[in-house]
């Protein structure tokens, strides 16, 4: 391959480097960015991928936590003075190509004494290095991305795999409790509100079809990804109250996400539909008709536009699924809903999600912040 490796090791600075491959691959594409958590999979040789990449690669991120130096075998001898120590062996594979390696400091990690390295690792204390946080909003980052397009210009250009186009997933609270009867009552008010909202945000799916307890509708790569964040879902909040009004309670959980060529298939959205902080949000709230949350692609797509109230990046992890990345939840606040073309506009407030450790407003002002 060619693009980047990230070198880590796995306990200590295993979270802050997935957290890193997010942001990266969204920037340069998940097939110049190599993790090998992501790209090696389970029952197969993990050497012959990893060797693969970090002899081909253009520039390696080593990511040092603050006990980088200090990490033991079970003989108590440092890990990277052993040969068959695999961050070792990456980041000393790297230096004999003479590419440009960049030393990655979290958690306020020094840069490596060099009289406690192995020979063969010991010029990567010369090397300039980025300080980062846990946070892929951390300046670290941008600095990061910097200067990967310094050390390597022709990554310069790279762009993400094209999206193929949007996946939004929507459950039904309750829908495993009621009778059949009731079910397909709900699915049926569900799939016309998508289809009314759809219409009145200008927006043209290819499909709106039942899937588990509620619906699935996917939009094709031509659709403007800040029309369906601003002006889908207010309009679709905003049915979703009138209709509860009139006392036929249907609550409903969203989640949006990209559907990329990598792998990115329609049941995408079921990791965010089924995550803690989405059910949460929902169920902290009973007075609300919708809680909401897209993916960080989608995240990365529409956070200059004048999005749609206030979010709070949270960690989806679901070991069952292999899913442990980060996402942003809708925590109130929001414009009023437009009908696309019609000239009318209506006062409407987004009911807030009053869920644990969240930030939270009164849903009357917009607000774009990100925490």
């Amino acid at each position: 391959m060619s693009g980047i490796f990230i070198n880590y090791r796995v306990g200590e600075t295993a979270q802050v480097a997935r957290l890193l491959y997010e942001r990266l691959a969204l920037i340069f594409g998940p097939a110049q960015t190599f993790y090998a958590s992501e790209r090696i999979v389970p029952g197969t040789r993990f050497d012959l991928p990893i060797l693969e990449a970090v002899r081909t690669c253009d520039v390696l991120l080593a990511v040092i936590g603050p006990h980088w130096q200090d990490a033991a075998a079970a003989d108590g001898s440092p890990r990277l003075h052993d040969p068959d120590d695999w961050v070792r062996r990456e980041i000393a594979e790297a230096l004999a190509r003479r590419i440009p390696v960049i030393p990655v400091l979290i958690d306020g990690a020094r840069p490596p004494d060099p009289d406690r390295l192995p020979p063969d690792l010991r010029s990567l204390a010369a090397m300039h290095y980025v300080r980062l946080g846990h946070r892929t909003e951390d300046p670290g980052v941008d600095a990061l991305v910097s200067a990967v397009r310094k050390a390597v210009p022709s990554l310069a250009a790279g762009d993400p795999p094209p999206i193929e186009g949007m996946v939004m997933a929507f459950g039904i609270k309750g829908f495993g409790q009621w009778d059949a009867r009731r079910q397909d009552v709900a699915r049926k008010t569900l799939h016309r509100m998508l289809t009314q909202a759809s219409a009145q945000a200008n927006l043209d799916p290819l499909e709106i079809r039942d899937d588990g307890d509620g619906a699935l509708m996917v939009l094709p790569a031509e659709t403007d990804m800040n029309r369906a964040v601003t002006h889908f879902v207010p309009c679709l909040e905003a049915l979703l109250a009138a209709h509860n009004a009139e006392g036929a309670r249907l609550r409903v959980r969203a989640a949006l996400h990209t559907l990329r060529p990598s792998g990115g298939d329609h049941a995408g959205g079921r990791w965010l539909l089924d995550s803690a902080p989405l059910c949460d949000a929902l169920d902290s709230d009973p007075g609300s008709s919708l809680a909401w949350i897209v993916s960080a692609a989608v995240y990365e797509q529409v956070r200059s536009s004048e999005l749609p109230g206030r979010f709070t990046r949270v960690r989806v992890h679901l070991p069952e699924k292999d899913v442990d990345r980060d996402a942003y939840l809708h925590t109130g606040g929001g414009p009023a809903p437009r009908a696309a073309g019609d000239g009318t506009s209506g006062r409407h407030v987004v009911h807030v999600a009053h869920a644990k450790g969240l930030q939270i407003g009164d849903g009357n002002t917009q607000h774009n912040t990100f925490t």
